[in-house]
C-alpha cells in the first residue's frame, strides 16, 4: 500500500484487517472481475465491470492519458439517468440489465457509505478516506467508479479508489471518466 494520503497507523490497520478476510477474485471471460468476500456473517460481491467489452463502438474514445495502459475508454456522459432503460449505450444497457437479474446492481452512494462502515467495524477506521483505501486494498479496485445519482438524475455520484485520492462525491461532472462497479450487498 503506497499512498501518501493514508497514515502509517491506518495502513497497518488496513493490512492487518484485510489478512482476516478471505477474498475470492474470479476473472470473468470478458476480463471483468467478480470479487467475493464475507464480513462477519454477510456475503458481499463486487463486479468490476470491463466497460470496454460491453459498450457500443460509438461510445469508445481514444484515451489520451493512457490510464492503466488502456488505449481507449468509454465515454459515459450519456449515463445521466439511474434508470438503465434511458441509457443510449445499448450493449452496456443489456449487460447491466442481465446482471441485475442475478442481484448485481449499481449501488447508491448511501449504500456505499453503509458498506464502508462495515469495513470500519473490521479495522476501526473512522475516516472515509481510510475506509475507501481499505476497499481498494481488499478488492484491487483502482479507478473512479460511477454510483447512482444522489438527488436527481442530472448529477452523478462516484467513488474514487486511486492511490492518490479516496473519496465519494455527489456532484461529479457528466464528462468525468469513470468505470462501473456492480454490487450485491447482503443485508
Amino acid at each position: 500500500m503506497n499512498s501518501s494520503w493514508i497514515s502509517e497507523e491506518s495502513k497497518q490497520k488496513i493490512i492487518k484487517a484485510v489478512k482476516k478476510v478471505p477474498v475470492k477474485a474470479i476473472e470473468q471471460s470478458d476480463w471483468s472481475r467478480l470479487i467475493e468476500f464475507k464480513l462477519w456473517w454477510k456475503m458481499y460481491k463486487i463486479l468490476d465491470v470491463n466497460v470496454l467489452e460491453h459498450s457500443d463502438e460509438a461510445f469508445l474514445e481514444e484515451n489520451v492519458y493512457i490510464y492503466q495502459n488502456r488505449k481507449k475508454w468509454v465515454n459515459i456522459e450519456w449515463m445521466l439517468w439511474n434508470d438503465v432503460e434511458n441509457w443510449r449505450n445499448k450493449k452496456l444497457k443489456k449487460y447491466i440489465k442481465d446482471k441485475e437479474k442475478v442481484w448485481l446492481y449499481m449501488p447508491k452512494p448511501e449504500e456505499m457509505v453503509r458498506f464502508l462502515k462495515e469495513l470500519w467495524n473490521l479495522a476501526w477506521l473512522d475516516k472515509e478516506l481510510d475506509q475507501i483505501a481499505m476497499l481498494a486494498y481488499l478488492t484491487w479496485m483502482s479507478w473512479d467508479y460511477w454510483l447512482q445519482a444522489m438527488d436527481t438524475d442530472y448529477s452523478r455520484a462516484l467513488i474514487s479508489c486511486h492511490s492518490w485520492s479516496y473519496f465519494i462525491t455527489s456532484n461529479a461532472s457528466q464528462k468525468y471518466s469513470a468505470y462501473l462497479c456492480l454490487m450485491s450487498l447482503d443485508r
